[in-house]
């Protein structure tokens, strides 16, 4: 049976407050390893625009509060792979519950692994390439753990956000901790190569609201993700390119995918808004 969630319908609270909760549980078992872990994916936004606060939870326009994700996508910096410290990661979420997922055919899926007792929420393990590895291809670390590779992951160290973070784990211990997070820069580059790699409405969903929320909106991502611009980054030329195709006009698949999302059917209005914002935001750029 297909479960996949497809509209913001498909998510509530609840979603939220599991991937909060398990969020909170792998930050506390892996507190002395957060240096080199960064979370990204949809995510993001809920914790950089929403999420620290628990009373923000229970709104439901996916305009106003972001729908969250049943996926907690957790970045490996490089220099926890050549220093061998993984080891500690698997060890460490094993003896709290988390173990490999399985795929369709029942075999085991290293890259991605579930709580027993939070079994629609996941953790994909992302790393960096570090040497020819494709994007999109499986890192085998050691015989339970491997990553998926992500070019331009490294993007998202360099725009980090520590974000505390207060609410219950998954075990119901009630805790404080402060979280790794992607920055909205390297959000907007990542989750636009995302984009051309696959086509998830709610990915452009995630794109407009952060660009639409955090901070003072396209003006201040504008402002992170320049560095990356000027310091060169492939990547980040790569991105504004896949969102000025995606979002040239209300009528584009960005603008059509958000609507989608959001309604389960076109809204002009929202596909004008998601137009216009993203536009100001690429106008806001230096060649």
């Amino acid at each position: 049976m297909d479960d996949v969630p497809r509209t913001a319908e498909d998510y509530g609270p609840e979603d939220l407050r599991q991937v909060k909760a398990g969020c909170l549980e792998v930050a506390t078992r892996l507190g002395d390893l957060l240096d080199d872990l960064v979370i990204v994916g949809g995510l993001v936004p809920a914790l950089l625009v929403d999420l620290a606060q628990e009373g923000t939870l229970d709104e439901t326009d996916p305009l106003s509060r972001h729908v969250g994700t049943r996926d907690l996508d957790l970045g490996f910096a490089i220099g926890l792979i050549d220093e061998g410290r993984y080891t500690e990661i698997s060890t460490r979420l094993t003896r709290c519950g988390f173990s490999p997922d399985q795929n369709e055919e029942d075999n085991p899926t290293p890259q991605r692994w579930r709580h027993e007792t939070a079994r629609e929420l996941t953790v994909d393990f992302l790393i960096s390439p570090t040497g020819e590895e494709e994007g999109g291809s499986i890192k085998h670390l050691e015989g339970d753990l491997a990553a998926i590779v992500i070019p331009g992951l490294d993007l998202a160290f360099d725009d980090l956000r520590r974000v505390k973070l207060s609410g219950t784990r998954l075990d119901e211990a009630e805790v404080t901790q402060e979280v790794p997070v992607c920055g909205p820069g390297a959000f907007v580059l990542l989750k636009a190569l995302a984009c051309d790699r696959r086509g998830k409405d709610k990915d452009k969903y995630d794109l407009f609201y952060m660009i639409r929320n955090y901070g003072g909106g396209p003006p201040t991502i504008a402002e992170h993700f320049q560095p990356f611009l000027d310091s060169g980054r492939r990547e980040a030329e790569e991105a504004r390119e896949i969102l000025r195709d995606l979002f040239e006009s209300p009528q584009g698949i960005g603008p059509v995918a958000v609507s989608q999302f959001v309604y389960g059917e076109s809204d002009d209005a929202l596909q004008a808004d998601a137009t216009a914002f993203v536009e100001e935001f690429l106008g806001q750029l230096e060649s």
